[in-house]
């Protein structure tokens, strides 16, 4: 038997769950199928990728005469749809971005205390994903290399402390948030040999966010919780050039070198096309 942890939040952090808490399970549904959507010529694969998609989930409410908890529920799911803004399903810990667009009531009561709703998800994006994070902290060692890395770079990124180490679990590249902390000037970071460089200040008590999921900005923000779009003061090289803005994080083990005066969070995205199951067949 498997075992899944199902909750939905809508786009106000209003969150439901589905379990013995509630008294509201899944039924019948279509959470774990997936399809890609391919073009092929003489018999090879020329793209493929996956498309918004419409979920059929099913829920039965065995919560006895409290209609409170259906209301809070239909509520709940109504709210994003009416809002034109996408709420966060999660399973197992793996989210995926959507609305849920349809409900009928074809078993409104099957028996007194026992109801069954068919539910439509609209998923917005084409993989389920879970985020980690990993913090790296300035050093207190006064200790410093020379790093040589496979690239020529316009600047000198040298004198920087031995590089530190962190796991991507993901079995795939990752995109990933790149988080920058002032004060600091010039930042600049080297996973793996890629260098990730924008040309700007950041404040004290500010930070760089570099999302490579959003390949259109690149935001500063201050103390106050102000942006700044600084795009065009990355250092964007192409795609596998070694100082790609975007490069994504590579699964396993990852090196990473910086200027040791400020403090990092990168953060990975894993996706799969499946969530997995947590427990054991019994």
């Amino acid at each position: 038997m498997y075992k899944y942890e199902i909750t939905y939040t809508n786009s106000k952090n209003d969150t439901i769950s589905l379990g013995k808490e509630s008294g509201v399970w899944l039924d019948e549904n279509e959470l774990f199928n997936y399809e890609w959507d391919y073009v092929t010529a003489q018999r090879k694969l020329v793209a493929i990728s996956r498309d918004v998609v419409e979920i059929p989930v099913k829920l039965l409410f065995l919560n006895g005469f409290d209609d409170s908890v259906i209301n809070h529920f239909l509520q709940v799911m109504d709210y994003d749809a009416r809002m034109k803004s996408p709420g966060t399903l999660s399973v197992n810990g793996y989210e995926r971005k959507g609305v849920f667009v349809s409900a009928s009531t074809e078993d409104y009561m099957y028996k007194q205390g026992l109801m069954y709703r068919e539910m439509r998800f609209l998923a917005l994006e084409q993989d389920w994903t879970r985020r980690y994070v990993e913090t790296i902290k300035p050093t207190t060692t006064s200790t410093e290399v020379q790093l040589k890395y496979p690239h020529d770079y316009p600047h000198d990124y040298g004198g920087s402390p031995a590089p530190q180490q962190f796991n991507n679990p993901s079995a795939f590249p990752s995109e990933f948030l790149l988080r920058i902390y002032g004060p600091c000037t010039d930042p600049y970071v080297i996973i793996n040999g890629n260098l990730y460089a924008v040309n700007c200040t950041v404040v004290d008590g500010g930070f760089l966010v570099i999302d490579s999921t959003n390949r259109e900005a690149i935001y500063n923000y201050n103390a106050a919780g102000v942006a700044q779009n600084v795009f065009d003061a990355a250092t964007m090289g192409a795609e596998g050039s070694g100082s790609y803005i975007y490069e994504l994080i590579q699964p396993g083990v990852n090196s990473v070198s910086w200027s040791n005066n400020f403090k990092i969070d990168i953060e990975m995205l894993e996706a799969v096309s499946v969530p997995p199951a947590w427990g054991d067949e019994q």
